[in-house]
């Protein structure tokens, strides 16, 4: 599964989780900027951030389960929980001279 952070900060989760728009926002700046634009990363992240909530030890269960279920509604979740990789991770390995030929290939054939 790839997400922008597997790594979430329960200090900063506690106080952004109780307003909705504030956790919409939260799971979008774990994302990086250049992925941003990708659904299955937002939902993947949006899972993930749920998951935390479901951990969180000083709400009660009621609330946890309010606020995951209200952040995963309408949620599709790609690939494997049991699998995380974060988007930077996954751009980093690949081969950054084949990845930038293939971005701008239209850009590159009419410069030659």
């Amino acid at each position: 599964m790839i997400v922008g952070k597997k790594r979430i900060d329960s200090l900063v989760l506690a106080k952004v989780c109780m307003n909705s728009d504030t956790l919409e926002k939260y799971c979008l700046s774990l994302i990086p900027i250049y992925a941003r634009h990708l659904p299955h990363i937002l939902d993947n992240q949006k899972y993930i951030v749920a998951i935390a909530i479901r951990d969180q030890l000083n709400l009660p269960f009621k609330l946890k389960q309010d606020i995951s279920e209200r952040l995963i509604k309408d949620v599709t979740i790609k690939g494997y929980l049991h699998s995380l990789t974060e988007i930077e991770d996954l751009i980093l390995s690949c081969d950054m001279d084949k990845l930038l030929r293939s971005l701008f290939k239209e850009e590159l054939d009419s410069v030659s």
